[in-house]
């Protein structure tokens, strides 16, 4: 399940940038048969744990985190 969204980033403290996105459930990537090239797949309780996370794109990764690979695990 997904919806469209925009939302606002602020990576690391710096300047808020707004982007479009999609609200999904935990298993939408497994449903798609695909899985992130760095970092880690949702978990189930990410669903009801009330807090945001977030699945970065490649191409907003690379420009706006210099394709930083300590970028996953860390608050955006």
């Amino acid at each position: 399940m997904f919806s469209r969204a925009s939302v606002a980033i602020r990576p690391f403290g710096g300047d808020a940038e707004q982007v479009d996105g999609e609200v999904i459930t935990a298993g939408y990537l497994e449903t798609l048969r695909v899985a992130p090239a760095i970092g880690q797949t949702f978990a189930p309780e990410d669903d009801t744990a009330g807090r945001p996370v977030v699945l970065l794109s490649d191409g907003l990764w690379r420009r706006r985190f210099g394709a930083d690979p300590a970028v996953p695990g860390r608050a955006v």
